[in-house]
């Protein structure tokens, strides 16, 4: 199984090195100077055991990507950016593998499902960010998150077991799931703490 990453940025990024440092086949998908920096100098990763240069290998779109049959594609877009990352999928010759949305919010899954016939929900507590081009950073420790997952709408499957053990084996915490929509929402009314914060202070 080879994992490909569409948006190797903070979390994506973070999750790419992590398989990488545990051997796991993986490709990071980056755009820009970011992706630039990636394939001429490795991707810089910080966390709190030190700095490490992750070598992997880093295509510029999924349309340089040469997939096979037993690639496993995880998003890492901003949500506003999943449609037409689902389009290049399918003009990528993406049909029938996995798609795994390694993404906030609730509507990436149901886009999905609309092309491939085997979505994936997985929720993101990984405090990651991505500032340089080249350079993403982690700010915990052993563990990099906690990504449970599994089949969307709901159930698992051996895939889904699979992926968590792999995930496991890279220091990221992951559970399958049957119930992972239900984990996404409350994800979601989770973050609205993020905002409440921002207006109204800590107090």
């Amino acid at each position: 199984m080879r994992i490909v990453v569409v948006g190797a940025g903070a979390v994506g990024g973070v999750v790419a090195a992590n398989l990488a440092m545990a051997g796991t086949p993986v490709v990071g998908v980056a755009r820009g100077e970011h992706g630039r920096a990636m394939r001429e100098s490795g991707l810089r990763y910080e966390s709190p055991n030190g700095t490490r240069i992750v070598e992997l290998p880093v295509a510029t779109s999924v349309g340089d990507v040469e997939f096979t049959d037993d690639d496993v594609v995880m998003l890492s877009v901003k949500s506003q950016d999943t449609a037409d990352v689902l389009d290049d999928l399918r003009a990528a010759g993406v049909t029938d593998q996995p798609i795994v949305c390694m993404q906030n919010g609730v509507e990436n899954e149901r886009q999905a499902l609309r092309l491939f016939p085997n979505v994936y929900g997985m929720v993101v507590m990984l405090p990651a960010d991505h500032h340089a081009p080249g350079v993403v950073r982690v700010w915990t420790s052993p563990s990099s998150g906690l990504n449970d997952l599994g089949c969307y709408p709901h159930g698992i499957d051996d895939l889904s077991v699979q992926l968590a053990a792999t995930l496991e084996a890279a220091t990221i915490g992951s559970i399958p799931r049957g119930d992972i929509m239900r984990c996404k929402y409350r994800k979601l009314l989770m973050n609205h703490g993020n905002a409440n914060e921002a207006v109204c202070g800590r107090d």
